[in-house]
């Protein structure tokens, strides 16, 4: 098959519906009038795969810009004024990093030798906030 440079139109389209996250694969094709063996044959096109694969690292700049915008407003949240906001946010931090698991399967056992249970690290966190609403520079 011959490699395009460009794209035409319609695998525009169809691309930018796929990863609309709306749309089904076979939704798209269908609304597209794609058959499955056109749409094969657009995957074995390098432009098309291009196409999708920049696409693919735009979605995970997107998800990793999104994710240093939450774990800074969740920073913010571990400061604020009601204990139960701090708490939780200073939780969700603990679970972004892996230090703890929270999410219910296998029970309050640690997960491993070294790491903190939720009860331990929100006892944690709650004498972290308390010195630092003391003024305590030593934690």
């Amino acid at each position: 098959m011959a490699i395009r440079k460009t794209l035409v139109k319609r695998q525009k389209k169809v691309i930018n519906d796929l990863f609309s996250g709306e749309k089904g694969e076979q939704e798209v094709l269908r609304e597209h009038n794609v058959s499955g063996a056109l749409f094969e044959r657009w995957l074995n096109d390098s432009s098309f795969i291009s196409a999708i694969k920049l696409r693919v690292q735009w979605s995970e700049l997107m998800l990793l810009r999104n994710k240093v915008l939450a774990s800074e407003q969740l920073v913010v949240l571990s400061n604020c004024n009601s204990h139960a906001t701090a708490r939780k946010a200073c939780l969700d931090i603990l679970r972004m990093k892996g230090v703890v698991d929270i999410s219910g399967e296998g029970g309050d056992k640690e997960k491993s030798e070294g790491e903190l249970t939720p009860e331990l690290a929100g006892r944690v966190l709650a004498a972290m906030a308390r010195a630092k609403r003391g003024g305590d520079a030593g934690l």
